[in-house]
């Protein structure tokens, strides 16, 4: 599972991103942030595994504008962009 965790860096820094973040299953994660909240991220399969998401703020989320309902197999090389719905 890839747990997004904004709230790590909204304390100190209220408006930000990072990337290239490394997540078990081969995914690598930008995600931004803006007034401490999850703003958006970018998921990028480099294995081609099941991708599962979690977003510490709670609420409904899409994966490429399309509802998150749970996990997926993804493409390797694939772009995954998660937002709120």
């Amino acid at each position: 599972m890839v747990h997004i965790l904004p709230a790590l860096f909204g304390v100190a820094v209220p408006n930000g991103n990072v990337k290239g973040l490394l997540a078990r299953g081969g995914f690598v994660v930008d995600v931004t942030w803006k007034d401490g909240d999850f703003a958006f991220a970018t998921v990028t399969s480099k294995h081609g595994k099941r991708l599962a998401l979690r977003v510490t703020s709670g609420g409904d989320i899409t994966v490429n504008d399309q509802p998150y309902s749970g996990p997926f197999e993804t493409t390797l090389g694939a772009v995954y962009n998660v937002a709120f719905a």
